[in-house]
């Protein structure tokens, strides 16, 4: 009886565990979804080419941010956010892809439930895809992969007088060289 009560509590507490640590959804993609609901076949069949263009766009144009920011670091690859957000963006692009195709073929067969289902996922995508793009600009902004060009202008330099160079005197805590484990702390 007490193995089964400890197996009922271990099972009750694996369960928080699981639905305390599952991320809450965005406002923006909970948004989406209740649209997405309450949408009807024609304004399906009216917006998810529209959805899927402009995912393509938003991965087009993360592609050539992307570019940009790796042709001005002169390093050949950009800054990590702006890569991920590239590559995510693609990701985002692919599924949707296949998400249409799927929608086209559900709507053409009748099965209104899978096609609201494609639906809601090329709306989820494009809401990822908008967010992405936001985010990866800020990036690319914040660290000056944008247009434009800055000069410093050096007014002195450091000096090399003999008092620079002089031997500082002996302390009794260094030993002049640091063994592994000793610390003064």
């Amino acid at each position: 009886m007490l193995r089964s009560a400890l197996v009922g509590l271990g099972l009750i507490g694996l369960t928080g565990v699981v639905f305390a640590q599952s991320a809450p959804v965005a406002s923006e993609t909970q948004a989406a979804l209740e649209r997405a609901s309450t949408i009807t076949s024609a304004e399906m069949s009216a917006n998810a080419p529209r959805f899927l263009e402009e995912i393509t766009s938003i991965a087009a144009s993360l592609r050539k941010l992307d570019a940009n920011a790796a042709s001005k670091a002169n390093v050949g690859e950009s800054t990590p956010c702006v890569a991920q957000a590239a590559s995510s963006s693609s990701a985002l692009e692919a599924v949707s892809q296949a998400a249409y195709g799927a929608f086209s073929s559900a709507m053409s067969q009748g099965a209104a439930d899978r096609a609201s289902f494609e639906y809601r996922k090329m709306a989820i995508a494009l809401t990822k895809a908008r967010e992405l793009l936001a985010q990866a600009e800020a990036c690319a902004s914040l660290l000056g992969s944008r247009g434009g060009s800055s000069k410093t202008k050096l007014t002195g330099a450091p000096s090399a007088s003999d008092d620079d160079m002089k031997a500082l005197p002996d302390d009794m805590m260094d030993w002049a060289f640091d063994p592994p484990d000793a610390s003064p702390f």
